[in-house]
């Protein structure tokens, strides 16, 4: 049999590793961006090394809906279109059947997928460009629940790349996150607090195995077996006892498991991503070779030379074509692998945060218009304020002016003394800033007064 190369791919990069061992044995590791010196090491491997992909991203996302039960084409149909709309890329994706309500004549699907897969294109792209096929593509949550089928329960796993909580649900993963920030260090009182939040979304969830009522999902912690990475062992973690972190618990890397996992894991399992036979160079020297031996076992007569001849020129034609193709989706994984990081063009981050500014500098905050007054008042007994009301200057006015409006009563509203207190109140006032547009006496002894004030900072 060819050899087999296990890749493991996550943020830090790519490792490879070779299969059939116990442990596999490490062959090369590759940082991120070092894609190019991963395609030199693939072209010095042997031609028929065989390659299966382990994603440990925390792109995974899963996503449950109901929709009319179909079947045949009109079913590939609906749950390619739900693909497309939650997926970007279909190779990395895929649909599994939860229930099916005959009565209702509906279908409960789970949709899981990498919702960002640029992660994945770099190193995929790779393989294609050294010629080189992968025979599987599986994520790591696909891999536990497959190895961990049963009743549901929360799998906590490590990695260099963090803390990957699975919940498993039969043979399905039905979620999987995977909290980079973790590490192998002693912070485990971050990990109970992300697994309590988990945990709390897991139960909410309407699972199949058996009932599961608010709290009841089980928590196991897995690590490595006695003979390291042959077999799995979980160990029972209780979130109700507080000093769970000091009671000897191992949160040891659990790579080793999945990558054997790997190494036996049926055609099923995993994403179509790349066919192993997608390269158009093996493909055109496998049917030149089939060719060469039908001629020679014809005899080489004349008319089977023509006909070798227009099948070379097709198949000729037909690789380049494929060549070209796959030029043009390298060009375009490495553009998705550079704006992978922006959620929005920058003009329109910009143009946002100019908003946002122009909103906030705008606000006109209660306080900052009934402090000055409040103080003027004070210092100018014989007035009772009835009414107070304000709103934005206009723009001709000034920025940061407020049109103010104040009706109140004096307690003599025709002597002397309440004119000047009046007037006493809109001279203070002048005093800070204000300016005064008009005063107005209503027939019932009201004082009416409009200026405009520049709130306090």
């Amino acid at each position: 049999m060819p050899s087999l190369v296990l890749l493991r791919i996550d943020a830090l990069g790519l490792e490879a590793f070779q299969g059939g061992g116990h442990p596999p044995a490490g062959l090369a590791s590759f940082a991120a961006g070092e894609r190019s010196a991963f395609i030199d090491w693939l072209r010095s491997q042997p031609r028929k090394a065989r390659y299966r992909l382990l994603v440990d991203l925390a792109d995974e996302s899963h996503e449950t809906e109901t929709l009319p039960r179909t079947r045949g084409a009109d079913r590939r149909a609906l749950t390619g279109r739900r693909l497309a709309a939650w997926y970007p890329q279909a190779c990395y994706a895929r649909a599994d059947t939860l229930h099916i309500d005959r009565k209702a004549n509906t279908e409960l699907i789970l949709f899981s997928g990498l919702a960002r897969p640029a992660g994945v294109d770099v190193w995929t792209s790779a393989l294609r460009d050294a010629g080189c096929g992968c025979e599987r593509l599986v994520p790591a949550s696909e891999l536990i629940a497959h190895a961990l089928r049963g009743a549901a329960r929360l799998i906590v796993s490590h990695s260099r790349a963090g803390m990957r909580l699975t919940l498993v649900d039969g043979h399905i993963a039905r979620l999987s996150r995977l909290v980079e920030s973790s590490s192998n260090g002693p912070d485990r009182a971050g990990w109970q607090h992300e697994i309590e939040r988990t945990l709390h979304y897991a139960n909410s969830l309407q699972l199949q195995t058996g009932e599961h009522p608010a709290g009841s999902l089980q928590i196991a912690v897995l690590s490595a077996g006695p003979t390291r990475g042959a077999e799995a062992k979980l160990q029972a973690l209780d979130l109700s006892r507080h000093d769970f972190h000091e009671t000897g618990m191992a949160f040891t890397d659990s790579s080793e498991l999945l990558l054997n996992w790997l190494a036996r894991a049926p055609r099923k399992l995993g994403w179509p991503g790349l066919s192993p036979d997608a390269h158009p160079i093996s493909r055109h020297a496998r049917s030149l070779a089939l060719g060469t031996g039908l001629l020679l076992s014809a005899g080489g007569t004349g008319m089977a030379g023509m006909h070798w001849l227009a099948a070379e020129e097709a198949h000729e034609h037909h690789a380049a074509l494929q060549r070209e193709t796959a030029r043009l989706q390298h060009d375009l994984t490495e553009l998705a692998a550079i704006h992978a990081g922006l959620d929005a063009p920058p003009a329109q981050i910009i143009d946002t945060v100019k908003q946002v500014a122009q909103e906030q500098s705008s606000a006109i905050l209660p306080l900052a218009v009934l402090r000055p007054i409040a103080d003027i008042l004070d210092q100018t007994p014989g007035l009772t304020l009835k009414t107070l009301d304000w709103s934005p200057a206009p723009a001709d006015t000034g920025s940061h002016l407020v049109n103010v409006r104040l009706s109140f009563a004096a307690d003599a509203p025709d002597s002397h003394a309440g004119r000047t207190a009046v007037d006493a109140f809109v001279a203070l006032l002048g005093r800070r800033g204000a300016r005064h547009l008009a005063t107005q006496r209503d027939p019932a002894g009201d004082t009416h007064i409009e200026l405009l004030l520049e709130p306090q900072r």
